[in-house]
C-alpha cells in the first residue's frame, strides 16, 4: 500500500487520501516527523477532516511541539481525556519520552482551559 501511495503523489502531490495514509503510515512506524509533513498536506487540502486533524496533532506531540499539538487538538472534545490515556499507554510501553510528550500536553491543555 505504501508504494503505491507513494506513486499515486508522484502523479498528483495534492492526493488528499494518499497524504493521509502516507502519514498513518509513518505515524504506525514512528516517524512522526514525516508523519506530519504527509498530513499537514492532507489538512491543508481538507481542513475540516477530523482524522486529518487529530493525527495532525497527535504527531505533533509525540515529535514535543506542544503550541502545534494544542493548536490541532484544541477544539478536538476527547483530546484531553485520550492523552492522559497516552501518558499511562507509552509509560506501559517503554516510551517514556512519548509518555512525557503526552502529560506535558495534558498540563498545557489544562491551562489553557484554566483548569486545576
Amino acid at each position: 500500500a505504501k508504494m503505491l501511495f507513494v506513486r499515486s503523489l508522484s502523479y498528483d502531490a495534492r492526493n488528499r487520501i494518499a497524504n493521509h495514509r502516507l502519514g498513518l503510515i509513518k505515524m504506525s512506524e514512528m516517524d512522526f516527523s514525516s508523519a506530519t509533513n504527509y498530513l499537514t498536506e492532507a489538512y491543508r487540502l481538507e481542513t475540516s477532516n477530523r482524522g486529518i486533524t487529530k493525527n495532525l496533532g497527535d504527531s505533533y506531540a509525540w515529535l514535543g511541539n506542544m503550541d502545534k499539538a494544542r493548536l490541532y487538538l484544541g477544539n478536538i472534545p476527547e483530546a484531553k481525556s485520550e492523552m492522559d490515556v497516552y501518558v499511562w499507554w507509552w509509560d506501559t510501553h517503554g516510551r517514556h519520552d512519548l509518555s512525557t510528550n503526552a502529560s506535558q500536553l495534558v498540563a498545557a491543555m489544562k491551562r489553557t482551559n484554566n483548569e486545576p
